[in-house]
């Protein structure tokens, strides 16, 4: 067995090792157990997403996202919607049996984002630190749901800082997308097909991952990689999207970049008066004259026209569109204006958790930015690119935007406790090749 070989079986035999079988299996007892406790949520009115998926299903195309038929659509990325209609034509629609296999398939993608955090966080800051990252993304969520069944938290939806697997959007696959772009962009030796395809196949399942794409793709010519292997990424990543914009194409008849729903999701969080918050009452799944306003005009030129009335609302706002995108900072990071039954006037306490929560990440990210190690700004960067878009558009549920992006902020967090006076131990997987 030569030196390559060797190599990669020792490497291959570590993956396996005892800490990631043990940290998996935590995982999927942890969220199946939530998945068990938490109320079940109804299947056919979980949102656009299931909406489409069900229109696939039934031979009507990629198309009716709302409460009404609208036509042809684009207001969701197309994976997810994809996974949905599989689950749908094996289970049957909106069955309990298809219920149960999408939240099955969302404990099983939380449970391997534990065991990537686990790699991922090991690398940057050590064995340590990974470890007990990884066991919190494991535990958080079945901890704090008993404080949320006593109104203690609150959070998106009342389920606290974490979302819950019976959540039927694609908020569990984004967080481990985000998590193997870090794990691949650490890669000493990338198959840089295999980099592009990562990352075109990220972009359809939601956009807003490419806020990530310059810091990141900086970070690898700041490891002296080839100019030419980064553009043959690139030029594999659009590949990988040129179809579905084919789609759009045909289908519209004018360009539409993966989904178009941008000028309706700025429109509904920048109304006068609104200080930041998302505003249910113009939003087509809410208001019936704007579901009337979809289907007479078509989804592409609503959110075009939807996207031309938030300028014009933001240009005569322009204070207030500021003092608003600073709000929604604070509704990213602290979470959304709540109520208590419980706790009255004491209920900035709900706040707390979270409150705390931001500050470690962030405390551990500035950290992380002085320690000199370039691992670790890939973390950092994912703090502060992600949530841009959110910034100027809302935030609706606070976590549930944030939920893909909560493992990183676990590892910069625990890593100010464990690396406080303990540098760790790297793990010997970063001559990996892919």
């Amino acid at each position: 067995m030569n030196t390559r070989n060797a190599t990669f079986v020792s490497i291959e035999s570590k993956a396996m090792d005892r800490p990631v079988a043990s940290i998996l299996l935590f995982a999927l007892i942890a969220y199946g157990t939530l998945a068990i406790l938490v109320p079940r949520v109804k299947f056919a009115a979980a949102g656009e997403t299931s909406r489409i998926a069900a229109s696939i299903a039934t031979g009507h195309g990629f198309s009716n996202p709302f409460r009404e038929p609208t036509g042809p659509s684009a207001w969701i990325p197309p994976v997810y919607p994809f996974l949905l209609t599989g689950i749908f034509r094996v289970f049957g629609l909106f069955t309990a049996t298809s219920y149960w296999a999408a939240v099955g398939v969302n404990v099983i993608v939380h449970g391997l984002s534990c065991v990537v955090l686990y790699w991922i966080t090991g690398e940057a800051f050590g064995r340590r630190t990974g470890w007990y990252a990884a066991l919190a993304l494991a535990s958080f969520p079945l901890l704090f749901q008993p404080l949320v069944l006593l109104h203690v938290l609150g959070g998106a939806g009342g389920e606290g800082l974490f979302i819950p697997p019976n959540s039927i959007w694609n908020t569990h696959i984004l967080e481990l997308t985000i998590l193997l772009l870090i794990w691949l962009t650490l890669r000493r030796h990338v198959h840089w097909a295999v980099y592009g395809t990562a990352w075109g196949f990220a972009a359809l399942i939601d956009p807003v991952v490419l806020a990530l794409a310059p810091a990141f793709w900086a970070w690898r010519l700041y490891r002296r990689d080839r100019c030419r292997n980064l553009a043959l990424a690139a030029t594999v990543a659009v590949l990988c999207v040129v179809p579905w914009l084919v789609r759009n194409y045909m289908v519209f008849h004018r360009p539409v970049f993966i989904r178009d729903n941008f000028g309706v999701e700025l429109k509904v969080g920048n109304q006068p008066g609104n200080k930041g918050l998302w505003s249910g009452d113009l939003h087509p799944d809410r208001n019936a004259y704007e579901l009337s306003r979809v289907a007479k005009m078509g989804e592409v030129e609503y959110s075009r026209v939807s996207g031309r009335e938030a300028i014009q609302s933001i240009l005569s706002h322009k204070g207030e569109f500021i003092r608003d995108s600073i709000f929604r900072i604070g509704y990213f990071w602290v979470g959304t204006p709540m109520s208590s039954r419980r706790l009255h006037a004491l209920k900035f306490l709900k706040y707390s958790p979270s409150f705390v929560f931001s500050v470690l990440a962030f405390w551990g990210a500035a950290r992380a930015a002085k320690s000199g190690k370039r691992e670790v700004l890939l973390f950092v960067a994912v703090l502060f690119f992600y949530p841009l878009v959110h910034y100027i558009t809302h935030t609706f549920y606070a976590f549930m935007y944030q939920y893909p992006i909560q493992p990183e902020m676990l590892a910069l967090a625990i890593s100010v406790v464990t690396l406080k006076n303990h540098h760790g131990t790297p793990l010997s997987v970063t001559t990996t090749s892919v």
